[in-house]
């Protein structure tokens, strides 16, 4: 190879900053804010992703997307994480949020009950839907859910404990309702 065929394949490479970097699914999931926004949306441009890992950086893009206030955005991105996967219930506990930002109360409650489906044990999303039931009024429903996520186990998800403490606090507050 000449050195002019070298020069061209380096300024070849150069024009091209939107590809994939090679750490980019690596920030996706650990960086926040614009800087993992930006990792995402470049990884999953890149074609280099399919299945499940694609489906994690679609549901990754969309917790930023929703920390920065962009819930459409969000919810276009857990739409394609779940048509993906539609077995990961961590995705339809966050579209669930989303949904109940947007004021979606059916949406959230619906999205909450699969995300408990799909796994029993996730305290989180059945807290989250009780206090989208307390909220609603529909206080029988909720004294449900917060009971269910006492039932899980408390350490098995990061958030579990925090979900427990929540569940207690509400139970408290609606025995006299």
């Amino acid at each position: 190879m000449t050195l002019k065929h070298v020069i061209a394949c380096v300024l070849a490479l150069a024009a091209i900053p939107a590809l994939a970097q090679p750490d980019d699914r690596t920030t996706c999931e650990r960086a926040s804010g614009q800087a993992a926004i930006a990792a995402c949306t470049r990884a999953i441009a890149s074609g280099m992703f399919a299945g499940l890992e694609l489906a994690k950086l679609h549901t990754n893009r969309g917790v930023e997307l929703k920390q920065k206030g962009d819930l459409d955005a969000a919810l276009k991105d857990y739409d394609a994480a779940l048509t993906l996967n539609p077995n990961d219930f961590f995705a339809f506990n966050n579209r669930a949020n989303v949904r109940r930002d947007k004021g979606d109360i059916p949406g959230a409650i619906s999205d909450y009950t699969e995300a408990v489906r799909l796994e029993p044990a996730y305290a989180a999303a059945y807290v989250n839907r009780g206090l989208v039931q307390e909220r609603a009024g529909d206080l029988e429903s909720a004294r449900a859910s917060f009971n269910a996520a006492l039932a899980a186990p408390a350490q098995k998800f990061r958030n579990s404990p925090g979900a427990h403490q929540i569940a207690r606090e509400r139970l408290q507050a609606l025995a006299s309702k």
